[in-house]
């Protein structure tokens, strides 16, 4: 009986401490929570709004590239965090910030270079966001496969021999080796594959040598190569000009790589005479040139 009396009153108390250890955890957990929603993972994002679908890609970002030539403004919502953003970058002659509700606006400083933008809550919380700034390119590499052929109202001449002579009377002619680079550098990204629009170039021929030439460009289109309207690009390098016909399209939206363009030059002007006269009345002689770019805009090599 007293074993009974004495077992009862154990489980009383192991029950009590139980009960008590409870109301312990809990108030812990309390805290522990408290002390959690003060804390956030803020994360940026392009668009009107964070995509959290399972299975869709993500439009969380890491970093951000502003072009001083034409693209110097853009703006990242701000996720996850407590409100009452503030803002400040490492560099404000890179980029300068601008906080607006839960908006991240950032805009071209005076130079170019990469600097970093914290952004802070009001409960402690900070992210980082890296900003690239520089004139905006696109450099097509070449991969070293080519071909001169000779045609006659936009078709290849289906003459071997014609070809073969074609091609040996013209086997120097190389106005870029593989690995060689053609830069476009718009006067405005936003006005790149417009008719008229302007920009610089730089050619690198041979990336062995060294061997680099600047210039200018004129995007618009010709037919003078086949007979009907072509996208062309008017290059002059140092007293030579270059009418280099873009086949397909150049990298208009898409925004990864690689991706391969197929560039033709009219270079009937420099095949022999003795080569021309063996060509059917209105033949041209064309030079087949594939490059790879890798993505839309990119800041300009030895800007950054």
């Amino acid at each position: 009986m007293f074993r009974n009396c004495h077992n009862i009153r154990g489980m009383k108390r192991r029950k009590l401490f139980e009960w008590l250890g409870g109301v312990l955890l809990l108030g812990v957990a309390v805290l522990f929570s408290a002390c959690e929603d003060d804390q956030a993972d803020i994360v940026f994002y392009s668009g009107s709004s964070l995509i959290e679908e399972v299975g869709t890609c993500t439009n969380a970002v890491s970093e951000v590239t502003l072009f001083m030539n034409g693209r110097e403004t853009a703006e990242v919502g701000i996720a996850y965090g407590k409100g009452a953003y503030q803002a400040a970058t490492s560099d404000v002659e890179i980029v300068r910030v601008e906080i607006v509700g839960d908006r991240l606006r950032l805009s071209c400083g005076e130079k170019e270079g990469r600097a970093v933008v914290m952004v802070s809550d009001e409960k402690g919380n900070q992210a980082g966001l890296w900003v690239y700034t520089g004139l905006g390119s696109i450099e097509c590499a070449a991969t070293g496969k080519t071909a001169v052929k000779a045609i006659l109202n936009g078709n290849v001449i289906a003459d071997e021999a014609l070809q073969s002579m074609v091609a040996e009377a013209l086997q120097g002619y190389r106005p870029m080796e593989e690995g060689g680079t053609l830069t476009f550098i718009p006067q405005n990204v936003e006005h790149w594959l417009l008719e008229g629009e302007e920009g610089t170039v730089k050619w690198t021929r041979n990336p062995m040598s060294g061997e680099s030439v600047e210039g200018t460009y004129r995007f618009g289109y010709d037919d003078q190569l086949m007979g009907e309207p072509m996208e062309c690009f008017l290059v002059s390098c140092e007293g030579e000009v270059h009418r280099l016909y873009l086949n397909p399209d150049l990298n208009r939206s898409r925004e990864t790589g690689p991706v391969s363009q197929y560039w033709v030059e009219d270079i009937t002007a420099a095949c022999p005479e003795d080569v021309l006269q063996q060509l059917p009345e209105q033949a041209r002689v064309a030079y087949f040139m594939e490059t790879v770019t890798w993505g839309g805009f990119h800041v300009l090599a030895g800007e950054e």
